[in-house]
C-alpha cells in the first residue's frame, strides 16, 4: 500500500521545489553574465531597456536598437555610456536629475581607491584642483585618475578608464610603447581635457593609438625616448587631438639629427592648428633646417625651444599672426649679427609692429666687435622697448675681448675689440704668417742677388756655350742611310 502524505506536508515540498527551481535559474542567469567588479544586480535592473537580448562577452559593438545608457562589454569588461554626463551636470556638480542619478549609479565600478578593478589598486580617482586647469578657473575641481609611478609596464588599464574622466595622469611608469586604441574603441571621454603620458620610456607610438581625445586640451609626453621611426612612419600621430592648445614634448625623443624636418611634417599631417604652446626643450636641437617648419601651427602664441644646441634661430614666423614669445634661453647663442636669424626676428619683426618677446638668457655671449650691432640694440630696447627682449637688462657675458667684458651686462659694455683669433688657433695662424713672411723674404732676396750678380754668373757661361755649340756636328737621315749602304 502506497502511503500517502498529508495535504499540508505535500503543500510544503511543492513550494519547497519551486524556490530551489527559482534559485537554479537565477544561478544560471548569474553565471553567463559575470563580468570582473559589476554589479550584477544593476545589470538585471536595466535588462528591459536592451530589449532583453544577450550580448556576448567578447563584443566590441552596440547593436543599434540597445539604448546607450545601458552596458558597453568589451572583451570581458562592462562599462557604462556616460557621454551625456556633461548635459546631465555629473561634471559641473548641478543636482541630477532622477534618470541621471540612476545612470550615474555605480556608472564605473570602483574599489577603495575610487578607481576600477582593473588599475589594482594602484591609482587614486576622485574630484580634485588641478594646475595648469583650476588656476583661471576659480579652483574648478577636476575628475581625475591619477597613477602617477604606480608601477605599470603596460597601458593596458586604461581600457578601463571611466568616462567621466576630466584628467589623466599616467606618469612615472615604464610602458616602452603604446598600443592601438589606448582608451578602447567603444567609450567616449567628453571631457578628457588633460592627458599626462610623461616620464613612461615611451619609444613608440602608433598611428591609431590615439582616440576619443576629441576634448582634450593639454597632451603632455615630456620625458620618453619616441623614436625616429615614430615621427616617419606615423605623421598624424596628433590628427585625433582636434582640440589640442597646449603640446609638450620637451625632452621627448631619442636621439634625432633630424628632428625638426620630421616634426614639420607631423604638424602638417596632424592638422594642429589650435595649438597655442608648443614645448620642445631639451631635446638636442642644434639647427633649424625649415624656417618655415612652425607655419602649420597657425594659432601658436608660445614657442620654448631652451636648453637645446642652437647658435642662432632662423626662423620665418611671417606665415604666423599670433607668435607672441619664443624661449631659447641656455642655448649656444655667442653672437647675433645684422645677418642672423635672431637678428631678423628681433629687429625686424618688432620694427615693423610686431610683438614677439625672444628670451635669450643664459647664452654664452662673446662681447667682441662681432657684437656692436646687437650691443647697442640691446641698450635701447632696455630703456625703450623692454618687452621685446625678455629680462635683457640682465643679459651677461660670458667672454670678450678685451677682457674685461667677461662677466659684465651686455647693457653695460662701453668698448669691444676685434681679435684676429684666441688661443692655440690664434698662436698656429701667427706663426704661420711668419713663416710665409719669411719665405717671400728668402725668394726676394735670392732674386735679388742673381740680379745684381748677373754679369759675374754670365761671363763664364757664354764660352762654354759658343764651345759646345760649335763642337756639335748634326748628322741628317740622309747621311745615315748613306753611311749605311757603303758598309
Amino acid at each position: 500500500m502506497t502511503p500517502v502524505l498529508p495535504p499540508f506536508l505535500t503543500f510544503l515540498i511543492i513550494i519547497i521545489s519551486n524556490v530551489v527551481q527559482l534559485e537554479l535559474v537565477g544561478a544560471a542567469s548569474s553565471s553567463t553574465s559575470t563580468f570582473p567588479g559589476v554589479n550584477h544586480n544593476r545589470l538585471h535592473s536595466i535588462s528591459g531597456r536592451t530589449n532583453g537580448k544577450t550580448y556576448p562577452v567578447d563584443d566590441d559593438y552596440l547593436d543599434s536598437d540597445k539604448d546607450p545608457s545601458t552596458i558597453k562589454r568589451s572583451r570581458g569588461r562592462s562599462d557604462f555610456d556616460s557621454s551625456e554626463l556633461e548635459r546631465t551636470g555629473i561634471a559641473s556638480g548641478r543636482p541630477l536629475s532622477t534618470s541621471a542619478k540612476e545612470r550615474n549609479n555605480l556608472v564605473d565600478f570602483t574599489d577603495k581607491t575610487g578607481c576600477p578593478p582593473e588599475f589594482q589598486g594602484r591609482c587614486k580617482c576622485g574630484y580634485v584642483p588641478l594646475q595648469p586647469l583650476s588656476s583661471g578657473n576659480n579652483g574648478k575641481q577636476y575628475f581625475t585618475v591619477n597613477c602617477t609611478k604606480a608601477g605599470f609596464t603596460s597601458a593596458e588599464s586604461l581600457l578601463a578608464l571611466p568616462q567621466i574622466t576630466e584628467a589623466l595622469i599616467f606618469s612615472g611608469n615604464s610602458i616602452g610603447n603604446l598600443p592601438l586604441n589606448i582608451f578602447g574603441i567603444t567609450k567616449t571621454y567628453p571631457d578628457l581635457v588633460y592627458i599626462d603620458l610623461s616620464n613612461n620610456e615611451i619609444e613608440n607610438i602608433l598611428g591609431k593609438t590615439f582616440h576619443r581625445v576629441n576634448a582634450t586640451e593639454i597632451l603632455i609626453l615630456s620625458n620618453n625616448k619616441i623614436s625616429r621611426l615614430t615621427l616617419q612612419d606615423h605623421k598624424r600621430v596628433f590628427s585625433n587631438f582636434v582640440s589640442l592648445k597646449h603640446l609638450r614634448l620637451d625632452s621627448a625623443f631619442a636621439p634625432n639629427p633630424d628632428l625638426l624636418n620630421d616634426l614639420s611634417e607631423v604638424f602638417i599631417e596632424s592638422n594642429l592648428t589650435k595649438v597655442e604652446k608648443l614645448h620642445l626643450e631639451h631635446n638636442g636641437i642644434d639647427y633649424i633646417g625649415e624656417p618655415k617648419v612652425f607655419c602649420e601651427l597657425k594659432s601658436l602664441q608660445d614657442l620654448h625651444l631652451s636648453q637645446n644646441q642652437l647658435s642662432d634661430l632662423d626662423l620665418d614666423l611671417t606665415c604666423l599672426n599670433s607668435v607672441r614669445y619664443i624661449d631659447i634661453t641656455w642655448n649656444n647663442i655667442k653672437t647675433v649679427g645684422e645677418s642672423s636669424g635672431i637678428w631678423k626676428l628681433l629687429h625686424e619683426s618688432n620694427s615693423a609692429g610686431g610683438r614677439i618677446q625672444v628670451n635669450l638668457l643664459y647664452n654664452p655671449f662673446e662681447c667682441d666687435c662681432k657684437l656692436d650691432a646687437f650691443l647697442d640694440l640691446v641698450r635701447n630696447w632696455t630703456k625703450v622697448n623692454p618687452d621685446f627682449l625678455s629680462r635683457g637688462e640682465i643679459l651677461t657675458c660670458k667672454d670678450g675681448f678685451p677682457n674685461n667684458n667677461t662677466n659684465l651686462f651686455l647693457k653695460d659694455v662701453e668698448f669691444t675689440a676685434c681679435p684676429l683669433l684666441q688661443g692655440s688657433d690664434y698662436v698656429g695662424t701667427v706663426m704661420s704668417t711668419i713663416g710665409w713672411i719669411l719665405g717671400i723674404l728668402f725668394l726676394l732676396g735670392v732674386g735679388y742677388f742673381l740680379y745684381s750678380n748677373q754679369r759675374l754668373i754670365c761671363r763664364p757661361v757664354s764660352p762654354l756655350h759658343q764651345t759646345t755649340t760649335q763642337g756639335v756636328k748634326y748628322t741628317t737621315i740622309q747621311e745615315e742611310e748613306a753611311e749605311v749602304a757603303h758598309v
